[in-house]
């Protein structure tokens, strides 16, 4: 035949009653000298005999029983590949199956096994039936995939010899090693990699409980804290909001978030991927923390890791040990410190109960004066020196004066702070020259830091609990504030640190403290320098009142300030209990 010519129709009618198994011995033989004088005709037929055995092999890959019972269930072409997600197949010598109608106890490992088995002894069948004659080695059941191949070819060689009806054996070959490597694939891709094996309050993106093994994918930390346990012993905890994706068994990316990572010896190696960086691990302790911008810190809290930067400025290799920060900007360039400037921001172990600041919920902002990450993870009794900025390790008295607004870069979330005295001109509230235009006169001194606790010095060396009443537990988060001094924290800093999540209000309960009788202040809570609340309180007059203030998506800066009348040289003292950001 030329390539003009056109396939006569009493070739195709041949090759039907070929399928159908109608065709006379006259017929097979007009058949097979019609191919071998035409290798078009040839080839049309093997095209046609491979796909008449894929559809009807595949079409009957899972039979029905004789007769089911309700224990029997059928499957699916998408439910049978659904079992195959778990393990790798293995080869093992067992009895193959008359049918892959699984019963749904059966283990999916034993499944796996049993469809293996079951389009090997297909195939045995088929040859057989094909070839009485033809003499047949028995597929290996534990042979390696080159060795089986081999065996195959030898048996097709020879059959070919015989009839050319063998084409339909290498079809069906095709058929079962592609569905072979199929379940391969399918099991490689949906390999599970790590563990679910503690959780606090924990919602995510999927249903997902305690020991849920989990698969090389991307998951979301909604709320709360989990413990993932990679195959290779790596162990990462994750506060909420917290995207990841598995990747194997000893690697991960962190898209945004925060997480902390314990790498015991056999999983040295662990590394993290991020947006522009890499952070490899040679079997110790970290944190990172990823932001919405793709900006990271990384603390190193034991041993040694390195971070690779690649971006298209630059590509660099950097070894921090223990007690090292570095971080790192949204362009790559890369900054080290030691970590005293980032005291405690990660969750190093999973809190024993709820607490009032939880991730994807709720931030404490008394935390964050502590050196936290508003989660509880502050040092009570820290606090900071409103004239100067710095941070102080306990409550100390003071003697701080006014000299304007002083940036607090050692705390990631607090913008900065100052002591408010509007007889110096307008009071800059934030780093940007944010003021308030219309402030208080004050002494323009300050004699106590601002604490993380309700705790206040009465002397150098006797420190005070103070609580807004007597039933307030001594741990509740609180900032304890004296005349005169204000705090700033960053909204937007608090934004790029927990992607996907908006801060909605703000709320606490605020005023004087039960421990004092006389007292005489005014309390002030200012949105991007504007006055949200400014209420005076007195022992003879109002003593508490709760806060709530609505927070917008443009808004940038919230603080807190105390203010006493100029005359006033006691500089009484303000509680801020429970100060929270409410999460959506």
């Amino acid at each position: 035949m030329s390539e003009k010519d056109l396939i006569p129709i009493d070739f195709i009618t041949l090759i039907i009653q070929v399928l159908d198994g109608s065709i006379s011995d006259a017929q097979f033989a007009e058949l097979d000298q019609f191919i071998a004088e035409h290798p078009e005709a040839a080839q049309t037929y093997m095209e046609c005999l491979a796909s008449h055995v894929g559809l009807t092999d595949m079409g009957q890959m899972v039979p029905m029983p004789e007769d089911p019972t309700d224990d029997w269930e059928l499957y699916s072409q998408d439910e049978l590949l659904t079992l195959l997600q778990e393990k790798n197949l293995r080869e093992e010598t067992v009895e193959a199956p008359t049918s892959l109608h699984f019963s749904p106890n059966l283990p999916a490992e034993e499944r796996r096994r049993q469809i293996e088995l079951y389009a090997r002894e297909q195939l045995e069948s088929f040859l057989r039936q094909q070839h009485p004659d033809l003499p047949m080695t028995p597929l290996p059941r534990r042979s390696s995939l080159a060795d089986t191949l081999g065996s195959l070819r030898q048996n097709l060689t020879q059959g070919l010899r015989a009839s050319i009806k063998v084409a339909k054996a290498a079809a069906v070959i095709l058929i079962v090693f592609s569905l072979l490597g199929l379940v391969g694939l399918i099991a490689y891709a949906n390999r599970t990699v790590a563990t679910v094996v503690e959780t606090v309050d924990a919602r995510w993106d999927r249903p997902l409980g305690l020991q849920a093994r989990l698969r090389a994918q991307p998951i979301r930390l909604e709320e709360g804290y989990a413990r993932i346990r990679l195959n290779q012993g790596a162990e990462v905890i994750l506060q909420a909001p917290s995207a990841i994706e598995l990747i194997n068994g000893n690697r991960l990316s962190l898209d945004s978030g925060w997480i902390t990572a314990q790498v015991p010896r056999q999983a040295q190696g662990f590394s993290v991927v991020t947006p522009i960086s890499e952070v490899i691990d040679y079997g110790t302790e970290f944190g990172l923390l990823v932001g919405q911008d793709s900006a990271s810190e990384l603390h190193v809290f034991q041993g040694e890791v390195g971070l690779q930067t690649s971006t298209y400025r630059q590509a660099s290799t950097q070894n921090l040990i223990a007690g090292q920060v570095a971080t790192q900007n949204p362009r790559g360039r890369i900054e080290q410190a030691q970590i005293q400037q980032r005291t405690r921001l990660f969750m190093r172990q999973l809190p024993a109960n709820t607490s009032l600041g939880m991730p994807g919920k709720r931030l404490n902002l008394a935390d964050l004066v502590g050196g936290g990450n508003g989660l509880g993870t502050g040092l009570m009794g820290q606090g900071l020196n409103p004239g100067s900025g710095d941070i102080t390790g306990t409550p100390l008295v003071l003697n701080a004066v006014s000299q304007g607004f002083q940036p607090v870069d050692e705390l990631m979330f607090v913008d900065g702070v100052f002591i408010p005295d509007a007889g110096q001109g307008p009071i800059v509230t934030t780093s940007t020259g944010l003021t308030l235009d219309q402030g208080p006169d004050s002494l323009g001194l300050c004699r106590a830091s601002i604490t993380c606790g309700g705790i206040t010095p009465r002397s150098t060396f006797n420190l005070k609990t103070m609580t807004l009443d007597d039933n307030t537990e001594p741990n509740t988060p609180t900032i304890a504030m004296t005349a005169n001094a204000g705090i700033t924290f960053d909204l937007r800093q608090l934004r790029s640190a927990m992607s996907g999540v908006s801060i909605q209000r703000f709320q606490c309960q605020t005023g004087l403290p039960t421990q004092r009788a006389s007292e005489d202040l005014q309390i002030w809570v200012l949105v991007d320098g504007e006055a949200r609340f400014a209420e005076h309180f007195s022992s003879e007059g109002q003593r508490q009142q709760q806060i709530d203030i609505d927070i917008t998506p443009n808004d940038q800066f919230l603080t807190f300030m105390v203010t006493a009348p100029a005359e006033n040289d006691a500089l009484p003292l303000a509680l801020f209990v429970n100060p929270m950001l409410e999460l959506d």
